[in-house]
């Protein structure tokens, strides 16, 4: 029955407008009582970051790991007689 209830919201509102799963959790939920479909909390990514925190972090390791990796990459260019190389 779920299929079905999915395939005629799709032709009522668009192709692919909801897809089974989203209709067996819906009926899932009704089966047990629940009827809102908002969206629960749920963890994760924050959906707000300290931009220039991770602008500050970012840029302090690039620095550190360029540091430490010069001194091979000088010898690189040495051995291949200053060269282009990847």
């Amino acid at each position: 029955m779920q299929r079905w209830q999915s395939e005629h919201i799709n032709l009522a509102w668009g192709k692919d407008t909801l897809g089974k799963s989203k209709v067996y959790r819906w009926f899932k939920k009704s089966d047990k009582g629940e009827e809102s479909l908002k969206d629960q909390p749920s963890s994760g990514r924050p959906k707000e970051v300290d931009r220039q925190a991770v602008l500050e972090a970012c840029k302090s390791e690039f620095c550190a790991r360029g540091i430490e990796l010069l001194p091979e990459k000088w010898q690189e260019v040495f051995e291949v007689g200053g060269e282009y190389f990847d």
